[in-house]
């Protein structure tokens, strides 16, 4: 299984990844970079990542399951974007500089 995942609209993040990078988080800063294709995500508590991204939407991290797994719901994020959740991302990275995650959809 994919350490992320998209169904129903939210984005699903497995608890090996939660644990990694945003641990206690209660709420995340998600934007999306339409130009580059990427879907940025980072903790409330990345500062730099709100300084650089100061449009990026404040989001709930909700606990699916007793794993630890986390959803954020999108829907804003695929109205927006003209992508459905069933297209494909391409792959995540971590950026260590602004504390988010990177996750890259083909276009």
């Amino acid at each position: 299984m994919s350490l992320i995942t998209f169904k129903n609209k939210h984005l699903i993040l497995d608890h090996q990844l939660v644990g990694q990078y945003f641990k206690d988080a209660q709420f995340v800063f998600v934007k999306w970079v339409k130009e580059s294709g990427n879907l940025l995500i980072a903790p409330q508590s990345s500062t730099l990542f709100y300084q650089v991204h100061k449009d990026a939407s404040q989001l709930m991290l909700k606990t699916k399951n007793l794993k630890g797994d986390k959803t954020v719901a999108l829907y804003d994020f695929f109205y927006e974007s003209n992508l459905n959740e069933n297209q494909a991302y391409v792959e995540y990275d971590y950026l260590d500089k602004i504390g988010a995650i990177k996750i890259k959809f083909m276009m």
